[in-house]
């Protein structure tokens, strides 16, 4: 499956020759790339934005990486988007899990290859996609579940709806009920 390029990043680094590197590779890729240098910042832009991929780097001046990723998460208006966090100081094992249970989507350790970077992105973008889909189908299957419901409720048809094989009712509707007499 193949991502267009009409999405946006979120590109977080305080470190300017390393944003600009990251932005003109995203760029190229046809990538539409907005910045931020602090972790309030971002915050902000995720909600005047709405990118659908944050790069975030963890090591922030004024808000831990970790923490913005968690923010962003926790919040059910921006929890779909999917943040690959990025680090060249916290670079173990144990920093990338702590990364990924803070949220986060991905993590790379820099420096990153151009092409690494460009593929994460679209297997992220990927995933995002799937999962807006998955939410589109979920939102579907509700709305048809609530028009069943409600035309069950409402029709003046007895029905009901009962075990094959023991025939025990589990659910009638009133004009059902009215008919056998319960």
């Amino acid at each position: 499956m193949a991502v267009a390029n009409n999405y946006t990043v979120l590109n977080v680094d305080d470190n300017e020759a390393g944003r600009y590197a990251k932005s003109r590779v995203l760029q190229r890729a046809v990538y539409r790339v907005v910045e931020a240098a602090t972790g309030a910042a971002a915050l902000q832009l995720v909600t005047e934005v709405r990118p659908e991929l944050i790069l975030l780097d963890v090591k922030l001046p004024d808000i831990d990486g970790l923490d913005v990723c968690r923010a962003i998460k926790n919040n059910p208006a921006s929890a779909a988007i999917m943040i690959l966090q990025i680090s060249a100081f916290q670079v173990t094992a144990a920093d990338r899990v702590r990364s990924l249970e803070s949220g986060a989507d991905g993590y790379l350790t820099e420096p990153v290859e151009a092409e690494e970077l460009i593929a994460t992105a679209r297997a992220l973008l990927r995933l995002y996609e799937r999962e807006r889909e998955n939410r589109r189908l979920l939102a579907e299957l509700a709305a048809s579940e609530a028009q069943f419901r409600a035309s069950f409720e409402s029709t003046s048809v007895g029905m009901c709806q009962a075990e094959p094989v023991t025939g025990r009712i589990l659910k009638a509707n009133r004009c059902f009920c009215q008919m056998v007499g319960f």
